[in-house]
Protein backbone atom coordinates (compact mmCIF):
# COMPACT_ATOMS: atom_id res chain seq x y z
CA UNK A 1 0.00 0.00 0.00
CA UNK A 2 2.75 2.19 1.12
CA UNK A 3 4.55 1.81 -2.60
CA UNK A 4 0.93 3.02 -4.46
CA UNK A 5 1.01 5.72 -2.43
CA UNK A 6 4.57 6.58 -3.01
CA UNK A 7 3.99 6.28 -6.72
CA UNK A 8 0.48 8.49 -6.16
CA UNK A 9 2.82 11.10 -4.75
CA UNK A 10 5.61 11.31 -7.63
CA UNK A 11 2.99 11.07 -10.25
CA UNK A 12 3.77 7.60 -11.77
CA UNK A 13 0.59 6.15 -11.86
CA UNK A 14 -1.89 6.56 -14.87
CA UNK A 15 -5.03 8.35 -15.06
CA UNK A 16 -7.02 4.96 -15.18
CA UNK A 17 -5.08 3.76 -12.06
CA UNK A 18 -5.83 6.36 -9.57
CA UNK A 19 -9.52 5.88 -11.14
CA UNK A 20 -9.22 2.42 -9.98
CA UNK A 21 -7.61 3.79 -6.76
CA UNK A 22 -10.13 6.38 -5.81
CA UNK A 23 -13.04 4.02 -6.85
CA UNK A 24 -11.88 0.88 -4.98
CA UNK A 25 -11.68 2.70 -2.08
CA UNK A 26 -15.18 4.60 -2.39
CA UNK A 27 -16.96 1.51 -2.74
CA UNK A 28 -15.52 -0.62 0.04
CA UNK A 29 -15.82 2.65 2.50
CA UNK A 30 -19.45 3.09 1.31
CA UNK A 31 -20.36 -0.23 1.25
CA UNK A 32 -17.95 -1.37 4.34
CA UNK A 33 -20.14 0.76 6.45
CA UNK A 34 -23.65 -0.28 4.69
CA UNK A 35 -22.95 -3.59 5.53
CA UNK A 36 -22.20 -2.67 9.00
CA UNK A 37 -25.30 -1.04 9.46
CA UNK A 38 -27.74 -3.41 7.58
CA UNK A 39 -25.79 -7.15 9.13
CA UNK A 40 -25.44 -5.34 12.91
CA UNK A 41 -28.56 -3.41 13.12
CA UNK A 42 -31.27 -4.05 10.28
CA UNK A 43 -31.18 -7.81 10.11
CA UNK A 44 -32.52 -8.15 13.79
CA UNK A 45 -35.35 -5.39 13.06
CA UNK A 46 -39.10 -6.81 12.21
CA UNK A 47 -38.99 -4.40 9.04
CA UNK A 48 -35.78 -5.11 7.69
CA UNK A 49 -37.05 -4.95 3.74
CA UNK A 50 -38.07 -1.84 3.98
CA UNK A 51 -35.01 -0.35 6.08
CA UNK A 52 -32.36 -2.09 3.81
CA UNK A 53 -33.74 -0.58 0.98
CA UNK A 54 -33.30 3.12 2.47
CA UNK A 55 -29.86 2.15 3.25
CA UNK A 56 -28.94 0.44 -0.49
CA UNK A 57 -30.66 3.72 -2.17
CA UNK A 58 -28.38 5.99 0.07
CA UNK A 59 -25.40 3.81 -0.13
CA UNK A 60 -26.13 4.13 -3.97
CA UNK A 61 -26.40 7.83 -3.86
CA UNK A 62 -23.26 8.67 -1.74
CA UNK A 63 -21.19 6.34 -4.45
CA UNK A 64 -22.29 8.32 -7.17
CA UNK A 65 -21.88 11.27 -5.56
CA UNK A 66 -18.13 10.76 -4.51
CA UNK A 67 -17.17 9.29 -7.90
CA UNK A 68 -18.48 12.10 -9.53
CA UNK A 69 -16.87 14.64 -7.56
CA UNK A 70 -13.52 12.36 -7.15
CA UNK A 71 -13.52 11.99 -11.34
CA UNK A 72 -14.20 15.42 -11.54
CA UNK A 73 -11.45 16.69 -9.42
CA UNK A 74 -9.14 13.85 -10.63
CA UNK A 75 -9.70 14.89 -14.08
CA UNK A 76 -9.16 18.74 -13.49
CA UNK A 77 -6.24 18.13 -11.93
CA UNK A 78 -4.28 15.67 -13.97
CA UNK A 79 -6.02 17.28 -17.03
CA UNK A 80 -3.33 15.96 -19.73
CA UNK A 81 -3.93 12.79 -18.64
CA UNK A 82 -7.50 12.33 -18.31
CA UNK A 83 -7.95 11.41 -22.11
CA UNK A 84 -4.68 9.51 -22.56
CA UNK A 85 -5.58 5.47 -23.22
CA UNK A 86 -3.50 2.85 -24.67
CA UNK A 87 -3.53 -0.63 -25.88
CA UNK A 88 -2.29 -1.55 -21.28
CA UNK A 89 -5.08 0.69 -20.44
CA UNK A 90 -7.63 -1.86 -22.40
CA UNK A 91 -5.72 -4.89 -21.76
CA UNK A 92 -5.60 -4.17 -17.88
CA UNK A 93 -9.30 -3.69 -18.18
CA UNK A 94 -10.44 -6.46 -19.64
CA UNK A 95 -8.60 -8.62 -17.65
CA UNK A 96 -10.16 -7.46 -14.61
CA UNK A 97 -13.04 -6.93 -16.19
CA UNK A 98 -12.91 -10.81 -16.79
CA UNK A 99 -11.71 -11.92 -13.30
CA UNK A 100 -14.34 -9.52 -11.81
CA UNK A 101 -17.09 -11.57 -13.47
CA UNK A 102 -16.10 -14.89 -12.72
CA UNK A 103 -17.07 -13.35 -9.17
CA UNK A 104 -20.15 -11.80 -9.65
CA UNK A 105 -21.34 -14.98 -11.79
CA UNK A 106 -20.07 -17.03 -8.48
CA UNK A 107 -22.20 -14.70 -6.49
CA UNK A 108 -25.57 -14.68 -8.76
CA UNK A 109 -25.05 -18.56 -8.30
CA UNK A 110 -25.38 -18.53 -4.41
CA UNK A 111 -28.16 -16.36 -4.88
CA UNK A 112 -30.15 -18.67 -6.89
CA UNK A 113 -29.10 -21.04 -4.73
CA UNK A 114 -30.56 -19.04 -1.60
CA UNK A 115 -33.49 -18.71 -3.32
CA UNK A 116 -34.13 -22.39 -4.27
CA UNK A 117 -33.25 -22.72 -0.48
CA UNK A 118 -36.04 -20.91 -0.36
CA UNK A 119 -34.45 -18.53 1.77
CA UNK A 120 -35.91 -14.81 3.26
CA UNK A 121 -35.67 -12.41 0.33
CA UNK A 122 -33.54 -10.01 2.73
CA UNK A 123 -30.35 -12.27 2.51
CA UNK A 124 -31.01 -13.30 -1.07
CA UNK A 125 -30.66 -9.13 -1.79
CA UNK A 126 -27.69 -8.86 0.67
CA UNK A 127 -26.03 -11.74 -1.17
CA UNK A 128 -26.57 -10.44 -4.46
CA UNK A 129 -25.35 -6.79 -3.38
CA UNK A 130 -22.36 -8.14 -1.71
CA UNK A 131 -21.26 -10.49 -4.97
CA UNK A 132 -22.08 -6.98 -7.07
CA UNK A 133 -19.49 -4.75 -4.58
CA UNK A 134 -16.73 -7.80 -4.16
CA UNK A 135 -16.67 -7.84 -8.04
CA UNK A 136 -16.53 -4.19 -8.72
CA UNK A 137 -13.74 -3.95 -5.47
CA UNK A 138 -12.19 -7.09 -6.86
CA UNK A 139 -11.48 -5.38 -10.07
CA UNK A 140 -10.15 -2.56 -8.71
CA UNK A 141 -7.27 -3.67 -7.05
CA UNK A 142 -6.89 -6.22 -10.32
CA UNK A 143 -6.19 -3.62 -12.27
CA UNK A 144 -4.03 -1.73 -9.70
CA UNK A 145 -1.89 -4.98 -9.08
CA UNK A 146 -2.11 -5.21 -12.91
CA UNK A 147 -0.79 -1.40 -13.70
CA UNK A 148 1.95 -1.41 -10.94
CA UNK A 149 3.53 -5.27 -12.81
CA UNK A 150 3.35 -3.24 -15.76
CA UNK A 151 5.25 -0.29 -14.12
Amino acid sequence: MSKILSNLARGTTTFQEKSAITMTTILAVVFGGYFALVLAVVAETQDRDVAYTGLLIAAAVIVTILAATSHLFLALVFRSQANAHDERDWLVGLRSERIAGYVLALGVCAGIGLAIAQVDAFWIAQALIASFVAAEVLEGIVKVVLYRRSA
